[in-house]
């Protein structure tokens, strides 16, 4: 069990020491776990901004990291507090974006997407919706065709304090074929 006082030491005075964007991301939820949310914040971004400035090449790290590994561990690490920091949006970009660019990825890696998929899928345990007039507590997803939305709209309407996200995936095929290119 950490001691808070060693906590904030190591956030206002020693932080350019943690050498690693986990580790400052490590730091942020410890404070955060102990009700500091604003150094947890600062620390949070501090962590963000160092992974921002990493340079991923094709060269061996010793503590087997990568862009994509920190940044993944810093958003699990983030989501998981309480009240939820302000980078995760950036965080989850940063993410997607670094995904995006590999075509295989380490365990590590691997490893520490999970865990980042597992804490924002839980912080969906808070929200209050309601769909078609029933309530819904969490997370919803759907899949809807095209013609059964056309003939019955789905209506979802935030009824919790907080703003949420809706995200619409769409899927369609053109209904004649294309011309040869």
């Amino acid at each position: 069990k950490a001691s808070v006082g060693d906590l904030r030491y190591y956030a206002d005075t020693r932080l350019e020491e943690f050498s690693g964007p986990m580790a400052r991301a490590q730091l942020a939820a410890a404070l955060a776990l102990y009700g500091d949310s604003q150094r947890a914040e600062k620390v949070f971004t501090s962590a963000l901004r160092q992974v921002q400035a990493t340079v991923d090449g094709n060269f061996y790290r010793s503590d087997y990291g990568s862009r994509l590994r920190d940044g993944a561990a810093i958003l699990a690490l983030a989501a998981e507090t309480r009240p939820s920091p302000a980078i995760i949006p950036a965080v989850t970009r940063l993410v997607a974006e670094e995904r995006g660019k590999k075509r295989w990825t380490s365990t590590q890696e691997d490893v520490w997407m999970v865990l980042a998929a597992r804490a924002i899928v839980s912080t969906g345990d808070a929200i209050e919706i309601e769909v078609d007039g029933a309530p819904h507590k969490g997370s919803f997803a759907r899949q809807v065709s095209g013609v059964d939305l056309m003939e019955t709209p789905l209506v979802v309407a935030n009824r919790g304090g907080e703003a949420v996200d809706a995200v619409i995936t769409t899927v369609a095929a053109p209904s004649q074929p294309l011309p040869a290119g």
